[in-house]
């Protein structure tokens, strides 16, 4: 395992999970909205799969909001962890949040 794959990984699962539903549940806002009668709830229900639309195909947050990312990982038992796990992840976390860009919502208290 390289610093760099976790890096690339984070970065990679990160973007997939800040700009796109699973297509079950955009099918399920789809469905809701076509059989929506009031006018104004259908209106925002398709006002966000614009949004989910929008940040597929632009490859955008489907949220201003991106929360904060934890990571939960599965390691078998051989694995030995590398010393610089922990950092990695860290590390891409940072490069999502400028790259996709994401909005940074936890800062340091003392260096932001």
């Amino acid at each position: 395992m390289r610093r760099e794959d976790v890096i690339e990984a984070t970065v990679a699962i990160l973007a997939k999970a800040e700009t796109s539903l699973p297509t079950w549940v955009a099918e399920r806002i789809e469905d809701a909205a076509k059989k929506e009668t009031n006018p104004i709830a259908r209106s925002q229900l398709e006002a966000i799969m614009e949004n989910v639309r929008i940040a597929s195909s632009e490859g955008v947050p489907l949220c201003q909001d991106t929360g904060l990312p934890v990571f939960h990982l599965e390691i078998g038992r051989d694995l030995k962890i590398p010393p610089f796990l922990e950092e990695a992840i860290a590390e891409g976390v940072r490069r999502a949040t400028e790259d996709i860009p994401l909005r940074p919502n936890a800062v340091h208290p003392l260096t932001r």
